[in-house]
């Protein structure tokens, strides 16, 4: 049997499903992207799973049917997949780069090779360079352009990886080094510890009192590709899969707070800091604050570590009353609150307690109500709201007001079943890090508001009726305002006419929040990380519509979204907004997004009081009654 990853099974079902678009079929593409997104999102690889249970086992994943199930098969056993071999040589081209642009899918694709056999990006670049696109009849300088500024932003500059797609290789690795016990200490820093959208490479920081022993077992670690240095203060590997850089750095045990600041700071901040030092009389870097001889008052001999074996150390000698949070050691205004004294509380990773935003297989979701719900649960949610797409998002086979009513229906039977029988906790999910806590004592429930005439009584537990609402492009919404009062959640979200001018783009965003059934703008922004440039809108009127009209604006946990921005987060907590934390989950896996809006949340400098979800859920329906 060959060895055969999920990420590579998941490309080449997504790519049939394009190759399928590109011939007009009706169900195939989008039954192969929910088969791809099921398999993206799995714990374990497909091929442990085949080899356990054979075919049953593969028919028992998400979005996985019989033909499915049989191209996987075929495979593990053969290393091939005749049927997409036969698809793209039909039409040779690099699907899923050439997909990678905005602004084009699988049909253009195929426009664009056999009007002018573009098979790459190298080939796009080339087209675009030479105007050739614009010539094409449908695609304007306008296209073009947009199509150029998507290449210019993939092209430029080294590779940077999603956070929330390297995260949990920089957990293993960190947990495989942990359990060497080869080191005193180790702790990942750079912008990965700052919790930043995108991450170039990841490096680690360690005490060790044998480095040989410690480096050896660095550069050896599993899926290492390439050791590109091997010393014994810094080693450098690159992995297989992925390519990412990691490095490796062993300080003395008195320089561990002073290496941490400084592999944690950006440029700006880390520059503030040592000249803060230089005012006081001393040398601040990587191995503590030293003394350079100018001022023998100080104490200390030249060169001399005085300071720098924790972190607080370092910012109390500087001055500092506070410690900053990593995710804010940007120069942006921070160190001089942590002077005064003046840092906010952040939320902490552990303090939303619902989720308002999922997805479900009643639309593009890969699960169905009851598993997402179980899901959560396990991950220690106290609520969860049912947000599927509605009907003019046709892509997503959005739900009309007559399937809402039915979801609605569904979630109502299932609140009555949770609340006979709750799910068992034991999850093979990771747990948040209060997750045991997060439901309280399990002998008390809370008093729920009555949901359509029924009194719920004591529910550990609840699923909320939601529906993430299209605004069109005159800024009205695609369910009628009759539906969209019973129920408990409406999100509204931009999903086209992307290309509005500010003012057209701006008041259309305001009509829809001045809808009183409004309760959240989701994905505000609608970017798409390293994809798709924001929509452009004057957002401080639209901080203002919020507050008006008691919207709350989404940070969408999502690691391909982390919509609001850092900065627009922070503008909004200075408005007096509220906000949500959501993952987006359109798997039971994703619904873990969670910390990565936390960590977006704690960029901007939200607290705890800013975000709605950190309510109980009885708490939040009664915030949002007051409507």
């Amino acid at each position: 049997m060959f060895q055969i990853r999920n990420a590579d099974i998941a490309k080449i079902l997504r790519e049939m499903g394009g190759y399928y678009q590109m011939e007009n079929e009706p169900w195939r593409p989008r039954a192969y992207e929910k088969a791809a997104d099921s398999i993206e999102s799995l714990d374990g690889q497909v091929e442990q799973i085949y080899r356990e249970d054979g075919l049953k086992g593969l028919l028992a994943l998400a979005g996985v049917g019989q033909r499915i199930a049989g191209h996987i098969e075929e495979l593990l056993k053969t290393g091939r997949l005749k049927v997409y071999e036969t698809l793209k040589k039909k039409m040779p081209v690099d699907l899923t780069q050439l997909t990678s642009i905005e602004g084009i899918g699988a049909k253009t694709v195929k426009e664009l090779y056999i009007k002018l056999k573009i098979k790459n990006l190298k080939d796009l670049k080339k087209a675009v360079s030479a105007h050739k696109l614009s010539k094409i009849k449908g695609f304007g300088k306008r296209t073009e352009d947009n199509i150029r500024k998507s290449l210019d932003s993939k092209t430029r500059g080294p590779q940077r990886y999603l956070l929330g797609y390297i995260y949990p290789l920089a957990q293993r690795l960190k947990g495989k080094l942990q359990a060497s016990g080869l080191f005193q200490s180790i702790e990942i820093g750079g912008s990965l510890r700052r919790r930043q959208e995108t991450v170039g490479d990841l490096d680690y920081l360690g005490v060790a009192d044998n480095p040989k022993a410690a480096m050896e077992f660095f550069v050896n670690l599993p899926g290492v590709g390439r050791v590109l240095e091997h010393g014994l203060s810094k080693s450098e590997i690159k992995m297989e899969h992925g390519g990412i850089q990691v490095d490796l750095r062993l300080v003395p045990r008195q320089s561990w707070g002073a290496a941490l600041i400084y592999f944690t700071g950006d440029l700006g901040h880390n520059i503030k800091l040592r000249k803060m030092a230089i005012e006081k009389g001393w040398k601040l870097s990587e191995y503590g604050i030293t003394s350079p001889g100018l001022a023998p008052s100080r104490g200390g001999k030249k060169g001399e570590v005085l300071f720098g074996k924790s972190e607080e150390e370092v910012y109390k000698k500087l001055g500092l009353k506070q410690v900053p949070p990593p995710e804010i050691r940007t120069d942006s205004g921070e160190i001089e609150a942590a002077q005064q004294g003046k840092l906010p509380t952040l939320i902490d990773y552990s303090e939303v307690r619902g989720d308002l935003q999922i997805q479900t297989d009643w639309t593009d979701g890969t699960a169905s109500i009851e598993e997402m719900a179980k899901a959560a649960i396990k991950l220690g949610r106290e609520y969860i709201a049912i947000t599927d797409h509605t009907k003019t998002l046709h892509v997503a086979h959005g739900l009309d007001e007559k399937r809402l009513i039915q979801q609605g229906k569904e979630i109502d039977r299932l609140n009555v079943k949770f609340a006979k029988s709750p799910p068992p906790l034991s999850s093979p999910l990771k747990p948040t890090p209060k997750a045991s806590t997060l439901l309280g004592d399990p002998g008390k429930g809370e008093e729920f508001p009555s949901l359509e005439g029924r009194g719920w009584g004591r529910v550990k537990f609840r699923i909320l009726k939601g529906a993430e609402v299209n605004i069109l492009k005159d800024g009205s919404l695609d369910i009628d305002d009759k539906t969209l009062s019973k129920l408990d959640i409406v999100g509204v979200s931009v999903h086209s006419h992307f290309k509005l001018s500010i003012e057209e783009q701006t008041a259309r965003i305001i009509r829809a929040l001045s809808n009183p059934n409004v309760d959240i703008f989701f994905h505000p922004t609608t970017r798409m990380v390293q994809k798709r440039e924001p929509i452009e809108f004057d957002f401080e009127a639209v901080l203002k519509a919020a507050k008006k009209y008691r919207v709350a604006l989404e940070i969408n946990a999502h690691p391909q979204r982390l919509d609001l921005r850092d900065t627009m987060i922070r503008q909004a907590v200075a408005a007096g907004v509220k906000l949500t934390i959501d993952s987006d989950a359109h798997a039971p896996i994703e619904l873990d997004y969670i910390q990565f809006g936390e960590a977006q949340a704690r960029r901007g400098w939200a607290t705890k009081k800013d975000i709605l979800n950190t309510m109980p859920v009885g708490q939040l329906l009664q915030y949002l009654a007051k409507k």
